[in-house]
């Protein structure tokens, strides 16, 4: 491993490297082909890619679904309020779930 100068291409050294990763922005390529080159090492760093876990202070600091909504007494697939819900109320909100093969 080698120290850079700030601003290098993190693949070549290039000095003054044009372009930064899209997702960090900190760390610098001098072209598309090094930036792709350098991503599989890039990846496991990159603050881009990593989650805050999340914390919850009490159990009452999350709604349930089931709290909310339930299903259609019709047999449709569709779900009905428990309460009365204003326009634009947040009901809940989900973390996004994802996955990508390392």
């Amino acid at each position: 491993a080698r120290l850079l100068p700030a601003g290098s291409c993190a693949r070549c050294g290039q000095p003054s490297a044009p372009l930064a990763c899209g997702g960090c922005r900190a760390i610098r390529y001098c072209s598309g082909e090094h930036a792709r080159g350098h991503w599989p090492l890039h990846r496991c760093v990159c603050r881009s890619r990593r989650h805050s876990p999340v914390v919850w202070t009490s159990p009452c600091d999350v709604t349930i679904a089931s709290d909310l909504l339930q299903a259609a007494s019709s047999g449709s697939a569709a779900l009905v309020a428990r309460r009365p819900v204003a326009a634009g109320e947040l009901l809940f909100e989900e973390l996004p779930v994802s996955w990508q093969a390392a």
